[in-house]
């Protein structure tokens, strides 16, 4: 019973984590040359995003 209201939940949430990830990820080069930084700083802003990920699942 409690399967048939969850399923669209995750659905929605899957949804809108891969449509900021298909948002941001075109514009970050652009972010990252007005900024004035390089690769690594894009590395390190993706492994604190995983970290985040990992220490607070809830955040999004």
């Amino acid at each position: 019973m409690g399967n048939q209201k969850t399923f669209p939940l995750l659905l929605v949430n899957m949804f809108l984590a891969m449509l900021g990830i298909g948002l941001v990820i075109p514009v970050l080069p652009q972010f990252l040359h007005e900024f004035g930084a390089g690769g690594q700083a894009a590395g390190y802003l993706a492994l604190v995003d995983k970290q985040r990920d990992i220490w607070f699942p809830a955040s999004g």
